[in-house]
């Protein structure tokens, strides 16, 4: 009997502890890890709570949860100044056929008359294996917020075959949905209903199931922008559903590309809808019609049809921090069509270099009395989202890491064969013209660091994945060594750091490569160039001009002095 009671009590104990808060004393974090069972939303509603308490708008309670699977057996009820946040995909909120059924459990998260909420950071699943397997109507939706204001809802995967809507949003205001992705989840990915006013979806990827990607019905002020839409299910009807009448929607900067439908296979879609609306700056092919109500200009049946090359003009998911070229439209071309639009010719967009410029003395780099700029041989950039893609003839190289995007990097390569006495090289700088993101400040600090390429690589064929055709890197974004010759060590040759409250100020930033260039020009080591990374490479992108440029005075430099000859 003791024995039976102690089991009792250490069980018990284990439970209590995989609430208890983060840090002793303090009531404001509490993480919750997942158990066995399918009542996994008990410990989370208690957690949140509990934390809700004593949480303000200012001074926000936290309910974290971990890597696992959370199956649920009703629904995980937010409160107000609360973030749910979880690990990313391997944060599992799990739910059976079951689950939300009525109006008072409409969700599998849901927040009533909530603000100041946020969701983020999850993985979504449940038990439906088709598009209709169990749909109850307007329930079962994976998160809803209704009468709710100033709240948040980012970074999370809805897979496929979710019961309902991925968002649904009625009577709110101040919601934003934000890097989430939508893998054929439901009737619509994000649904703005009701009076909703204030509120924006950007940055997200929908795989359009069942009905629409985006439907925004009876509401004012909203914006969608910077998402991508696609689908091959043959369901749904539209990417994008506009419905009744509506007050200042703007929707503009996303792509809407190779979506097949039932009934339709629109880009914009018409459901009864008047008022205030501009569609504009998006790219679509392969749908049809393209937009049934709007008004605007639009890029449509582009012959390009790499969704990377356009998310590189800043459209689409992934193009915010990413917009990297100025697109501009030749007026002579356009062709007017219904419905206030226009095609845009996709033979009359160019790409801007700049929109700054500067004197000749502004932008060169001073290299001393005796100095030797050389030629650059090369520049590729290595895109984690892409992993083997080659990236050789782009304007411009990029750095550091996007959330939900991933990371970048990139390899440059000089020419060092007219050197031949590293002993007489006094100094050797590189400069990079920082040009990127104009205007704006990023979250974090860019801190830029050199390292030396373990081997040689093809500018032919190299990619994230691959130095050669055929040939892996080791280590997936390139082999290094740093200064002490580690591999893959974490002391730089060079280094600068760019404040995340810095804006572009388009001019060079130098880093001092002296030791490398000599290491390679007295043979220590093969001249395998730089390879230039950030350090936490975590929403601290930024790039620089590349040797494709046109101005000449913007392209990466090195400059290397020697001493001078007596």
């Amino acid at each position: 009997m003791l024995k039976k009671n102690l089991g009792i009590l250490f069980l018990a104990i284990c439970l209590i502890l995989t609430t208890v808060p983060t840090t002793l004393g303090a009531q404001n974090t509490i993480t919750v890890n997942p158990t066995s069972g399918t009542d996994a939303q008990t410990a989370i509603n208690n957690a949140i709570n509990s934390v809700a308490s004593g949480a303000t708008s200012s001074n926000p309670g936290y309910v974290l949860l971990g890597t696992g699977t959370y199956q649920i057996s009703a629904p995980i009820i937010l409160k107000s100044n609360v973030v749910l946040k979880g690990a990313g995909d391997s944060t599992i909120i799990y739910a059976t056929g079951s689950v939300c059924n009525s109006e008072g459990s409409p969700a599998y998260v849901f927040g009533s008359g909530v603000s100041n909420v946020e969701v983020s950071n999850l993985q979504f699943k449940s038990a439906a294996t088709g598009p209709s397997d169990g749909g109850h109507g307007d329930y079962r939706n994976c998160i809803k917020l209704t009468s709710s204001t100033n709240s948040k809802v980012h970074d999370i995967l809805f897979t496929r075959y979710l019961y309902g809507d991925g968002v649904r949003i009625s009577r709110s205001s101040g919601i934003e949905v934000y890097n989430c992705r939508m893998k054929s989840s439901g009737h619509d990915g994000v649904a703005f209903l009701s009076g909703t006013k204030d509120s924006r979806m950007y940055n997200c990827y929908v795989e359009v199931q069942t009905n629409t990607g985006v439907r925004i019905d009876n509401c004012a002020n909203i914006e969608v922008d910077h998402n991508t839409f696609t689908g091959s299910a043959g369901s749904g009807w539209c990417c994008v559903e506009l419905e009744n009448t509506l007050t200042n929607v703007n929707v503009h900067h996303n792509i809407m590309h190779d979506y097949k439908g039932s009934s339709s296979s629109a880009g914009v879609g018409n459901w009864n809808a008047k008022g205030s609306i501009n569609v504009h700056d998006n790219v679509m092919w392969n749908v049809s019609p393209y937009i049934e109500v709007g008004s605007g200009t639009n890029i449509l049946g582009p012959s390009d049809h790499s969704v990377e090359n356009w998310v590189a003009k800043g459209y689409g998911y992934g193009s915010i921090g990413n917009s990297l070229t100025a697109v501009t439209e030749t007026k002579e071309t356009e062709v007017a069509t219904t419905n206030d639009q226009t095609i845009v010719n996709d033979n009359t967009v160019t790409e801007t270099s700049s929109a700054v410029t500067e004197t000749a003395s502004e932008q060169e780099v001073e290299a001393g009395n005796v100095s030797n700029a050389t030629g650059i041989v090369i520049d590729n950039r290595l895109r984690e989202a892409s992993p083997n893609t080659v990236y050789q003839d782009k304007v411009y190289i990029d750095i550091g890491g996007r959330p939900g995007v991933g990371r970048y990097r990139d390899l440059l390569l000089f020419d060092l064969s007219e050197y031949n006495d590293a002993e007489n090289i006094t100094n050797a700088t590189l400069s990079l013209y920082w040009y990127y993101p104009d205007g704006r400040e990023r979250p974090e600090d860019a801190v830029v660091e050199i390292y030396r390429p373990a081997v040689a690589w093809d500018p032919e064929n190299v990619t994230w994945n691959s130095r050669d055709d055929g040939v892996h890197w080791t280590h997936p974004g390139g082999d290094w060594f740093d200064m002490n010759n580690i591999s893959q060590g974490d002391a730089p040759y060079a280094t600068i750091t760019l404040n995340g409250s810095d804006i572009p100020d388009n001019r060079y930033y130098e880093l001092n490569v002296t030791d490398l260039v000599k290491e390679y020009v007295n043979g220590e080591y093969e001249n395998t160039g730089f390879l230039i990374k950030t350090r936490t490479e975590n929403a601290d992108y930024v790039a620089f001009y590349s040797s494709e440029v046109e101005d000449e005075k913007k392209r990466p430099m090195l400059n290397i002095e020697e001493k001078a000859v007596v």
